[in-house]
């Protein structure tokens, strides 16, 4: 109930306009009895004021801090905690303890010919790579096109990388992979290395850093592979005493033979071993050998001619950090960079690929592109170091392909037919799969706990590489632009997901991420920056460094070997834009067709205004459906004039926020069972809680619907004496305009009346998009019929498609542009009508993205036309001074 609701207020860290951070904190000090020290913190932005508050209290504190001037939120009780603020906080001094103690002891550095201290030439280097990420996301465009940001030249004496990249591709056109491997070089490729060697400093001090931190971690990686191959050699022993139990059956024949024993009793007792054993070996130790360990995503070979300047870094990398030259190199289009070994002993031979992602070129800085270059090559420099690479890596990913197999009920017959004499089989293997599911957890959680020096040591060593190239000083700042690098990737990851569900994709993946992760707000760095206390998967090459490894680089004080890093590591490439294309193709469906990124990462400037002025005047609690258009049933309410309607909404809106949520889990219990209702009519066992459903029984499951249906009217009922408020002001509002605004107005509200129309067909394609949703949330549970299925799809782009009718023929009242954009899905409809050869979850992830894409649209529209009724009324109400509905999320 609301009444027993408990809240908490918390400091947004922010003062009203109108007010000064000094007058604050003086009154906030005599109000609260405190020390200005102490009330400092209460411009903490998350601090909690003051916790369990009933909804009154919440009023009276409210009105108190507004009137000394204070911002503040209010929250359920319990949602923060002071203590994990304080701990961000000394978390945040500690590291700049560790910086300034470093620059007090920094020793001086030759740059140009002239001696300035070291600490101050890289202040100036990171603040340089840092100035786009730090830009704030309000003061750039929605629609800005995606671009790359201008890099200010290396320095006066280098050459510009565009250059180097046409010189080289002009003279390699022709030329084969190996042909520089064979060939001496000619004088022009000389030329080019010598520009590039201009991107790095001639001292020799950072090699003999590196080369000391390397020998004393050979020491350190011999004591620690012996624990490291205890599950290899287990799983080798396993094999082996496999083969020669299959041996010694088999030699019972030959035996029975010589001693004319019974020659069935030899052929049945060996066929019986024979079959067992190939059964262990195939649940087993078979699929164990036969899971690859190498890329997991689909990359494109780079030519020499495509990327001149990258392998001309490549080599010239090698000579300054001692990493082992790839063979070859391929680009994905996501941010990773990892080496692709092939099998055992090309691995020990250093015979790997490169895999660079272009995300991370067109992304970050040339000095922390070569980082993560070098620190995944770091791992491969010695065969000592590439026997504990594999050591470490290669169980760990065998074992976690092995479980997920057994999981799955796949086996090494899987890939035959479904039918035949095989089915069986198949199905008994994927039961026992099952259980020897546990047997592999063990081997996998004795392998984490044997390896893991093992793997410290090695990330030692490859940070420690990374580190030679942004330094020490600059490692902090690389690795929390590695991590919001990996956060970008990963969301825009999931939107592109999304979009192909619906037929779409990005054009330019890269150059999304690129646009995300310089538009991520200050909250998402801070919690991202907080997120590197986390400690990191050793197991991972590629995954971000944690804060603990960052500390240990800082401490070994190596210098950096670039004298410059924020030059464009993308001209190293003869044609970026086109190879960054190509690649965003890659993984993705033919039927997908590839749209502008901006499109799907960025909302219109339209939409974000309307949304600003609903957020300003729903205070911030926006009606999920269309506003209703009628006054409130009380005569009493309507007679409250501007002034105390919005009094009396103010008084509601804790109130009005609990009957959203309450709506919003309603409809969804409605949706799980209006599931659980059809999966029981079609003899199908379930668990009647799963579905919020009494039991099995006819009249229980009308008795739980019918209980839903009565919460859900009484709680719309209770919502829609609110909401009938806002029209209520709105008229007031309109009442003091002038003839010209009322008329205005007026032809606003009869557009508003015509998406009135539109109410039942967006309930019903909203009611069967959560329907869709909670049937894949059941779908790994309970294997539900497909026919049940079929028909929930076949609803709900029914519902979709009059819903589309509907938009069609008020096309008149609503607008020709949202016709016209619902047109465009009806192709990806009519191809998820036609579509069978999907496999289930796939098909039911797409339906319900449509339903959930069509809702949107159609509710962006009718907020835009909403707004620009709203922001006329709010307008008014400031020039009649109405005091404002405060907002409850922030004073």
């Amino acid at each position: 109930m609301a009444e027993q609701q408990k809240f908490q207020i918390v400091s947004a860290g922010k003062v009203l306009r109108d007010k000064a951070v000094g007058e604050v904190l003086t009154a906030l000090a005599e109000r609260f009895a405190i020390t200005t020290q102490q009330a400092r913190k209460l411009f903490l932005k998350g601090w909690v004021i003051k916790d369990q508050l009933s909804p009154a209290e919440v009023i009276q504190y409210r009105t108190q801090l507004q009137q000394i001037g204070l911002k503040i939120e209010v929250h359920p009780a319990g949602k923060f905690d002071n203590r994990a603020l304080l701990a961000r906080v000394q978390f945040a001094q500690k590291r700049q303890a560790r910086k300034v103690g470093r620059e007090n002891t920094g020793a001086a550095h030759v740059v140009g010919g002239s001696v300035v201290g070291a600490n101050v030439v890289r202040e100036k280097v990171s603040s340089t790579a840092n100035a786009g990420s730090s830009r704030s996301p309000s003061a750039q465009e929605p629609k800005k096109p995606l671009q790359i940001p201008p890099v200010s030249p290396v320095s006066d004496t280098a050459v510009s990388l565009k250059q180097v990249s046409v010189s080289v591709a002009a003279s390699d056109l022709n030329a084969g992979d190996n042909a520089n491997q064979s060939a001496p070089p000619s004088p022009q490729n000389t030329a080019i290395r010598k520009q590039l060697s201009a991107l790095f400093t001639g001292e020799q001090g950072v090699s003999s850093t590196l080369a000391k931190t390397l020998s004393s971690g050979n020491i350190r990686l011999m004591l620690a592979m012996p624990a490291a191959a205890l599950v290899p050699l287990l799983m080798a022993l396993v094999a082996l005493a496999t083969v020669y139990q299959a041996a010694t059956a088999l030699w019972k024949i030959p035996t029975a033979v010589l001693q004319g024993t019974s020659m069935a009793g030899a052929l049945v007792g060996t066929g019986l071993s024979l079959l067992v054993l190939a059964f262990f070996a195939a649940m087993f130790w078979l699929p164990y050998y036969r899971a690859g360990y190498g890329a997991t995503k689909t990359t494109l070979r780079l030519e020499k001619n495509t990327a001149p300047g990258l392998f001309q870094m490549l080599e010239l990398l090698s000579d300054k950090v001692q990493v082992p030259v790839p063979q070859g190199v391929r680009v994905h289009r996501g941010a990773e960079t990892e080496v692709l070994p092939n099998n055992f002993l090309s691995h020990m031979r250093g015979e790997f690929t490169l895999s660079i992602g272009l995300s991370s070129v067109v992304t970050l800085n040339g000095g922390d592109n070569l980082a993560l270059i070098a620190r995944a090559l770091g791992y491969y420099q010695t065969r000592c170091s590439r026997l504990a690479t594999w050591l470490l890596v290669v169980p760990a990913k065998r074992l976690q392909s092995l479980q997920e197999a057994l999981e799955n009920g796949q086996s090494i017959l899987s890939d035959n037919s479904a039918s035949g004499v095989t089915a069986p089989l198949r199905k008994v293997m994927a039961a026992c799969g099952l259980v020897v599911v546990p047997v592999v957890e063990r081997l996998q959680a004795i392998h984490y706990a044997a390896s893991r020096q093992l793997g410290r040591v090695l990330a030692e060593r490859a940070d420690s590489v990374a580190a030679c190239l942004v330094g020490s000083e600059g490692f902090s700042a690389f690795v929390s632009r590695w991590h919001q690098l990996s956060h970008a990737e990963l969301v825009t990851g999931e939107i592109n997901r999304e979009a192909q569900l619906v037929g779409k994709c990005l054009a330019d993946f890269p150059a999304a991420v690129n646009w995300l992760y310089h538009n991520l707000d200050k909250e998402t760095r801070a919690s991202i920056e907080l997120a590197m206390e986390d400690t990191a998967d050793l197991w991972q090459l590629a995954e971000p460094a944690d804060i603990a490894r960052v500390y240990k680089v800082e401490d070994r004080k190596l210098a950096s070997l670039l004298q410059r890093t924020d030059f464009n590591f993308t001209r190293l490439f003869a044609d970026f834009q086109s190879l960054s294309a190509r690649v965003s193709r890659l993984d993705v469906d033919d039927h997908c067709r590839a749209v502008e990124n901006q499109l799907l990462m960025s909302a219109s400037k339209e939409t974000e205004e309307a949304q600003r002025i609903l957020v300003a005047f729903f205070n911030r609690i926006v009606p999920a459906d269309l506003l209703p258009l009628q006054l409130p049933i009380s005569e009493d309410l309507q007679r409250l004039d501007l002034q105390r309607t919005v009094d009396w909404l103010r008084s509601r809106l804790i109130e009005l926020q609990d009957q959203e949520q309450r709506l919003a889990s309603l409809q969804v219990q409605g949706a799980k069972m209006q599931l659980g209702a059809g999966l029981i009519r079609v003899n199908f066992e379930v668990t009647p809680a799963d579905y919020c459903l009494g039991g099995i029984a006819r009249g229980a499951i009308d008795e739980s619907i019918r209980d839903n249906h009565t919460r859900l009217q009484d709680c719309m009922q209770q919502r829609g004496q609110i909401i009938s408020m806002f029209y209520q002001r709105i008229l007031h509002a309109v009442e003091g305009m002038t003839a010209s605004g009322q008329r205005d107005c007026q032809v606003a509200l009869e557009r508003l009346t015509a998406y009135e129309y539109l109410r039942e067909p967006l309930v019903a394609v909203g009611r069967y998009g959560d329907l869709i949703s909670v049937a894949i949330d059941r779908l790994p549970v309970d294997k539900i019929p497909q026919p049940l299925l079929q028909k929930y799809v076949t609803l709900a782009l029914q519902q979709c498609e009059i819903l589309s009718v509907a938009v069609r023929n008020g096309a008149a009242e609503l607008g020709v542009d949202l016709a016209d954009r619902l047109d465009l899905f009806n192709e990806a409809r009519e191809r998820l009508v036609a579509e069978g050869q999907r496999d289930p979850l796939t098909r039911l992830q797409a339906v319900e993205l449509h339903c959930k894409n069509l809702v949107v649209l159609v509710m962006e529209s009718y907020h835009q036309c909403l707004a620009g009724l709203l922001q006329v009324c709010l307008a008014e109400e400031q020039r009649r001074n109405i005091r404002p509905l405060r907002l409850a999320g922030a004073l």
